[in-house]
């Protein structure tokens, strides 16, 4: 049985609301996922602040990345499937590849502080890790 999102739905509209959320939830994901990248250049200013700065920075990271994990699980549970998770995930993804290529070099937006690629590696290994654990359509009537 196909993942769609009108899976655990019935009636002549299931498709027509999948229609309209699944592109609405992977437009949003590409907005926070560029306005999240630009603002996570005060990271990587936090970063070479300091020792404090860097603890401040560390766990600013961790919240973040707690805050989309959930975002996209909540997509997932908003839809019942994971075609709500996974184009939230994408949109994410494909906003931050947006960001990186931005430039020849690719710093741009992302300063080569170590915690841009923390923000970069664990950004794309919590929504892939949101997408895995999000139950596949039918699984919570089971």
């Amino acid at each position: 049985m196909p993942d769609s999102a009108s899976a655990g739905r019935s009636g002549p509209f299931a498709s027509a609301v999948d229609f309209v959320v699944l592109p609405a939830l992977f437009c949003a994901a590409v907005v926070a996922g560029i306005v999240g990248g630009v603002l996570s250049g005060w990271l990587a200013w936090l970063w070479l602040s300091g020792p404090l700065g860097q603890v401040v920075s560390g766990a600013a990271l961790l919240v973040w990345l707690c805050v989309m994990y959930a975002a996209v699980r909540l997509a997932g549970w908003a839809t019942a499937s994971r075609a709500g998770a996974g184009v939230c995930a994408a949109g994410w993804t494909l906003a931050q590849t947006a960001l990186v290529w931005a430039g020849e070099t690719g710093d741009v937006i992302f300063a080569a502080a170590g915690i841009n690629h923390a923000y970069l590696f664990g950004g794309v290994a919590a929504v892939v890790l949101a997408v895995v654990f999000t139950p596949p359509s039918g699984a919570r009537d089971a």
